[in-house]
């Protein structure tokens, strides 16, 4: 409250549950709009500290707040059915990406990369990046892996990403005797290096509201194959872009990964099309302009104006 009144502030913008349930109270004390950010599905087991800590965060959502943003039309309907939230104060604005930093891969980007990684120039790569969580289902697509090799022997998964689900990951390709195939590269800041030395992104996720990297493997003009979850549809349109598939169903995983390395040219074509996709819905400077637009009408329609903020101590 001190620092909204000291930096005369005109609006609040909060993101996560600590501030959102602080600010809101502080925005409404000072009498300025408040706008909040939900990145995430969340709906704990009843009676749980989780699902009284939601509710607390919804309730706040509804008193305090001028607008709320998801970041897909999933996360929309799912906090509109769970929290309670009025339609007309919920909308949803895509998280962005800096499209032309995810160049289109060519080929000494392509050769670079792969010799980095110790791959064969020709080999068929498929790239998944995620903190290593269960829930991010990459467990599915080592075992999908050895179905592939079967048809694909030369292909190649490249895992980026560190998490506590990693041991767990490891032991698995190594009793499946799948070490020659897969690549854990750990924690790399050079993603669209890595993504330009791809030819197929996946990610098996489990529930994701909206998950920004694969907007990074569309604008870098990757096909996707993506579980058919959360806000992926939105994301990835199936057929086109890329293919969606049920999640945890390692054997349409397989199939979709196969189809993909199998056929270059067909999935050369959803990679364009998926670039196209990420120009148009998760270009970030877009959005910026987007959430400009949001701000300025919040504060041309702000109900507090028709009374004296609260003063500065």
């Amino acid at each position: 409250i001190r620092y909204l009144r000291t930096s005369d502030a005109d609006l609040l913008h909060t993101q996560l549950e600590f501030s959102i349930i602080l600010g809101g109270a502080a925005a409404r004390v000072v009498r300025i709009p408040c706008v909040s950010t939900l990145h995430t599905f969340n709906a704990p087991a009843p009676g749980t500290r989780d699902a009284w800590r939601a509710k607390l965060n919804w309730w706040s959502l509804r008193r305090m707040n001028t607008m709320v943003i998801t970041v897909s039309e999933a996360g929309r309907l799912h906090h509109l059915r769970h929290g309670d939230l009025p339609p007309n104060k919920v909308i949803t604005l895509y998280n962005g990406v800096d499209v032309d930093a995810f160049r289109p891969r060519d080929e000494l980007a392509r050769l670079s990369g792969r010799h980095d990684l110790g791959i064969p120039p020709e080999a068929p790569v498929m790239v998944s990046v995620a903190v290593l969580r269960k829930p991010k289902g990459l467990q599915y697509l080592i075992s999908a892996l050895s179905d592939v090799l079967s048809l694909i022997p030369d292909a190649k998964l490249v895992i980026v990403g560190a998490g506590d689900h990693g041991p767990a990951l490891h032991q698995q390709v190594a009793d499946l005797e799948l070490n020659d195939s897969v690549v854990f590269t750990g924690t790399r800041s050079d993603i669209a290096g890595l993504l330009a030395m791809s030819d197929v992104f996946v990610l098996p996720t489990l529930e994701d509201v909206l998950p920004t990297v694969v907007a990074e493997a569309m604008a870098t003009g990757l096909p996707v194959v993506a579980s058919d979850v959360g806000g992926l549809p939105e994301m990835v349109v199936d057929g086109t872009t890329g293919l969606l598939v049920p999640p945890a169903v390692v054997a349409a995983l397989a199939d979709a990964c196969s189809v993909m390395l199998q056929d270059p040219e067909k999935a050369h074509v959803m990679g364009l099309a998926g670039r196209d996709v990420a120009k148009e819905r998760f270009d970030a400077r877009r959005q910026a302009e987007r959430l400009d637009d949001l701000y300025v009408s919040m504060l041309r329609t702000n109900k507090w104006t028709e009374g004296p903020r609260t003063s500065s101590p």
